[in-house]
């Protein structure tokens, strides 16, 4: 199975979900042309998110599959529900600066999403992960890591750790004071 898009649209990010209502797997890409398509592997139906002037960078199903999580580079961080699309929640406002990669936690009440803030310090930058309820949308912690913006995330299945990267090629392992 395969679909084309149009000439000069780049596939930005990708995920397939196994787990939905219809037990067939679904696959969701983000595109240069600021859009989410989301499809499925059985047949040639293929919806769309438009996300305005936002290019997506991350794309997660929920453990469920019946919620996508989008991270976007204006700083968009967003769940949509999979059965109409519709945007169900929007963190946007707890970033100001690009999204790299965001997914959840393995019980789905939490998202941890990697971004980057200017300091105006010595070291201009910080690269940093929040961990955000997903149903109230606050923030729950913010963790600086380097002068590199963060780029890569994942919370650990027993949610006692999260892992991150960053643009500075450091791997980190987070381990908060407080529980995740």
């Amino acid at each position: 199975w395969r679909h084309q898009l149009p000439s000069g649209v780049a596939v930005t990010c990708v995920d397939v979900s196994e787990s939905n209502r219809s037990n067939t797997p679904i696959w969701a890409a983000g595109t240069s042309q600021n859009k989410v398509l989301i499809g499925s592997f059985d047949n040639l139906t293929i919806r769309e998110i438009d996300l305005g002037k936002n290019q997506p960078m991350a794309v997660e199903f929920s453990q469920n599959g019946d919620k996508i999580l989008i991270a976007g580079r204006n700083g968009h961080l967003s769940i949509h529900a999979l059965a109409d699309l519709r945007e169900e929640k929007n963190f946007s406002s707890e970033f100001t600066k690009a999204v790299y990669e965001a997914c959840w936690s393995a019980d789905g009440s939490k998202i941890a999403a990697v971004s980057w803030e200017l300091t105006g310090e010595e070291v201009p930058v910080l690269g940093f992960v929040k961990v955000i309820d997903a149903g109230t949308g606050k923030c729950i912690h913010k963790i600086g890591l380097d002068g590199h913006p963060a780029s890569s995330v994942q919370i650990a299945q027993k949610m006692d750790r999260i892992y991150t990267g960053t643009w500075g090629c450091k791997p980190t392992t987070v381990i908060p004071q407080k529980s995740i």
